[in-house]
């Protein structure tokens, strides 16, 4: 009875010292992307049609839902995602410690002839938000 709970406990502590967020970026603009950041973090590029993995021990999210601030250049123009900031000063902060997220990455050319940056973001069932206690 002791060994179980003993093994029990120590996979437990396991778990919560490597819990993490993994975010699969999907590339499909038909293009290579070059010199993509995550939140200034330099991911390289990302060939046409390819997935990049990555990791971080947390991220930020407003009101529960993060927001990935990505920039990125297609073609030779930089472009940054905009909308993925956080929304307004009313919100509650939070950190996420836990999940995944896969985040289609996707152009579109507008009426005026300009590339817009779109990012559709997917989240497993298995995320973990904890407030943020320094606001």
């Amino acid at each position: 009875m002791v060994k179980n709970f003993t093994l029990l406990f120590v996979t437990l502590f396991t778990t919560a010292l490597t819990a993490q967020v993994t975010l699969s970026l999907q590339n499909k603009t038909g293009e290579d992307l070059h010199n993509v950041k995550l939140w200034n973090r330099e991911i390289g590029t990302i060939e046409k049609g390819s997935v990049k993995v990555i990791t971080f021990e947390s991220i930020s999210a407003d009101n529960g839902q993060p927001y990935f601030s990505i920039s990125l250049f297609y073609k030779h123009y930089p472009l940054t995602n905009l909308s993925s900031l956080p929304r307004c000063g009313n919100s509650s902060k939070t950190i996420i410690s836990q999940g995944d997220y896969i985040l289609d990455i996707k152009v579109l050319l507008n009426e005026q002839g300009r590339y817009t940056l779109i990012t559709r973001e997917y989240q497993n069932l298995k995320s973990q938000v904890i407030p943020d206690n320094n606001k």
